[in-house]
């Protein structure tokens, strides 16, 4: 159970990363029309 815990932090926090890229990357598509 340990490792699968260790395992899953670091994901969580690299979706939560794609995520904040992808939202920056849409509002300057926006800004930029």
């Amino acid at each position: 159970m340990d490792k699968l815990e260790i395992h899953y932090t670091p994901k969580h926090g690299s979706w939560l990363n794609i995520a904040e890229i992808g939202l920056n990357l849409l509002t300057k598509q926006c800004l930029q029309r």
